[in-house]
């Protein structure tokens, strides 16, 4: 069983290294206006298993919204994430994102 365990968790780890580096890459060749949607499209991947991980994309993607002045991004950005903070229970400041 510990072997198993200890199996997995390697794969676990090697999985977030490689998703991370992905994500780098992707980053470093886009535009900003195109890293938004990076971001967005990372936040939606970890809506549901990481939130607070999710949250974290959303607002770096929010940040560059504001930036390059994507006010159809800012608006589903802000939405996405009171939806995040109502789901990890965080009402009011789920209020201040809606």
């Amino acid at each position: 069983l510990y072997i198993i365990f200890s199996v997995f968790c390697s794969l676990y780890g090697f999985q977030i290294y490689a998703q991370n580096t992905e994500l780098e890459q992707r980053l470093k060749q886009a535009t900003e206006a195109e890293q938004v949607f990076i971001y967005d499209e990372y936040a939606q991947k970890y809506r549901e298993n990481a939130p607070k991980k999710s949250l974290e994309y959303a607002e770096k993607g929010l940040l560059l919204a504001h930036k390059v002045k994507d006010t159809a991004s800012i608006a589903y950005l802000y939405t996405f994430i009171g939806v995040l903070y109502k789901s990890m229970g965080n009402y009011e400041k789920a209020l201040e994102y809606y």
